[in-house]
């Protein structure tokens, strides 16, 4: 999940000559060691400790505060006060998920100040339609990765890179997460490396 890439996608992706020269970080091993750092907790704390040292400063709280900061905004999180965040932690796993139903706290604690079909609504995120942008076979995001003069051909295999994204777009698979890594990397390379 945090890893995106596995050892295997990098080595059918990467350029064999560019792999031989460049050492990659195993994202597998980085994720155990980071739960291992939780402890003895149950499998739930576990997650929601690496959840809380990779994903969301790495990725939710990195990507609210640029956009909230392109708009000339300062936000803030209450819900990520430490006072409270500890508390949370404290909490038996029964009292945060059950079988059917996430954030049971949260709706508990919110249950008699919130309208009941917004406290029992499921739970969604803030994300883009990145899955059907990158479906688009004439779309500009799967043109900058198959562009002749992408900066990015020069890393990883144009083969590999052109299966990757015809399986996504004949829905063999959801590989939108790897595919806008790898459009973010040309659009930085592109910005940076000239």
């Amino acid at each position: 999940r945090y890893g995106g890439f596995s050892d295997k996608d990098k080595q059918d992706l990467l350029d064999p000559g560019f792999a031989r020269t460049h050492s990659f970080g195993n994202t597998r091993e980085l994720c155990r060691s980071v739960i291992r750092q939780a402890g003895p907790a149950s499998r739930l704390s576990r997650m929601i400790y690496a959840d809380t040292r990779l994903w969301l400063p790495d990725s939710h709280l990195a990507m609210a505060d640029k956009v909230s900061m392109s708009q000339g905004m300062e936000i803030r999180s209450p819900l990520l006060d430490y006072t409270l965040v500890e508390a949370a932690a404290r909490m038996p796993d029964r009292a945060k998920v059950g079988l059917f139903h996430t954030k049971r706290a949260l709706r508990r604690a919110f249950s008699r100040r919130l309208p009941k079909p917004l406290v029992a609504r499921k739970k969604r995120g803030f994300s883009t339609p990145m899955d059907r942008w990158l479906k688009n076979p004439r779309g500009g995001l799967s043109q900058v990765l198959l562009a002749k003069d992408a900066r990015i051909r020069g890393i990883l295999q144009p083969k590999a890179l052109e299966t990757l994204l015809a399986r996504h777009q004949a829905g063999r698979g959801d590989y939108s997460a790897h595919l806008f890594t790898l459009v973010t990397l040309e659009m930085w390379m592109r910005r940076y490396l000239g």
